[in-house]
């Protein structure tokens, strides 16, 4: 059984992500572009409070 290997957001795609979310895209499209799980950019979400509203 392997382990598996986490790895944190970089800055740049915090950016990109935020972009994202500022030109209304779905999470599920956004962790296809970045290339994350979904539930990464829920939690990139969730954790550092970027408002999808705004």
């Amino acid at each position: 059984m392997s382990a598996k290997i986490y790895t944190q957001l970089t800055q740049k795609e915090r950016y990109t992500l935020e972009l994202l979310i500022q030109e209304g895209y779905s999470q599920k499209d956004m962790s296809l572009r970045l290339g994350r799980h979904r539930s990464t950019i829920y939690r990139e979400i969730k954790r550092n409070k970027i408002s999808v509203n705004s």
